[in-house]
């Protein structure tokens, strides 16, 4: 992949992207927490328990520290891809204290169920990677994907079979977890892709819609989304953060880290007519503070 193709990579994925509030990504994260809890529900083996509370443990403080009021293209791609991996632990933590107390678990078969998914988010990154960087159409990554998938649950199958002197059984929920582990981490590959692109080609998305007309137009073409979006831009010692809901805006504004201003949700050409810094209003600086 050279720098030209990192970029259109890159610039296509920023162009769907959508900057979320906290609330996504603390969603996210609760969900983990949930898992994790049944699993201590379940069982109260003590190395269980303390690798649990471990995993929830780094997995709030990662959150409270990483994720920010406005996240850029390659802060959320690495927090996404943290939450995702800690999803699929938690899953996995699940499913384990299931066999603790059925007294079924046995630490091989864990090693397999891990290496499994290990190889199936390595072939998720690669595939994931092969296909930016010849830019293939979504439906050819997507029958990619499945196929790496059938691979993964399958090879756990084989294994699992030719070690015929340990009493296993393929059950439902055996391949089950194993299949969710895997579409999990393939789904987290692409996260890592981006990632690594951003890292090695040394790119960053900048928002090319930075306008009155284009952060409007890019709001309604999402109106279906649960979270409100929210882009952040700089001005000197000044940051804004402009909020949006359909067509109403709220800008928070601050100078350094101390919030200066904070508006209702309003119009857009009242709301940026109305705040000012220096004496001068928002909308004759906007050209200014894109740019910065």
């Amino acid at each position: 992949m050279t720098k030209k193709q990192a970029e259109k990579y890159i610039y296509k994925t920023g162009k769907k992207y959508v900057h979320l509030t906290r609330t996504a990504y603390y969603a996210l994260l609760l969900l983990s927490v949930a898992f994790f809890g049944v699993s201590l529900g379940i069982c109260r083996n003590l190395s269980m328990v303390i690798a649990v509370c471990c995993f929830a443990a780094f997995g709030i403080l990662f959150t409270v520290v990483a994720v920010k009021k406005y996240m850029s293209l390659f802060r959320a791609s690495v927090v996404m891809l943290v939450l995702w991996v800690l999803l699929v632990v938690a899953i996995a933590c699940m499913y384990y204290a299931v066999r603790y107390y059925k007294q079924t678990f046995t630490a091989w078969e864990c090693g397999v169920y891990s290496a499994v998914a290990a190889f199936a988010f390595l072939l998720g990154c690669f595939v994931r990677y092969l296909f930016a960087e010849r830019a293939m159409i979504k439906k050819v990554i997507i029958i990619a994907m499945g196929g790496a998938l059938t691979a993964a649950t399958g090879i756990t199958g084989v294994v699992l079979a030719v070690l015929e002197f340990v009493n296993v059984s393929l059950t439902l929920a055996t391949i089950s977890f194993n299949a969710i582990m895997c579409l999990l981490l393939i789904y987290a590959a692409k996260f890592a892709v981006r990632v690594y692109v951003m890292l090695r080609f040394k790119v960053e998305y900048v928002n090319e819609n930075a306008t009155f007309g284009g952060i409007r137009k890019e709001i309604e073409a999402k109106r279906k989304i649960l979270f409100t979006t929210v882009h952040g831009f700089t001005y000197g010692e000044y940051k804004f953060y402009i909020y949006a809901k359909r067509d109403y805006y709220r800008i928070d504004m601050y100078q350094g880290h101390t919030r200066i201003s904070r508006n209702k949700y309003e119009s857009l050409k009242s709301l940026f007519d109305t705040e000012t810094i220096d004496g001068k209003r928002l909308s004759k600086l906007w050209h200014l503070i894109v740019q910065s």
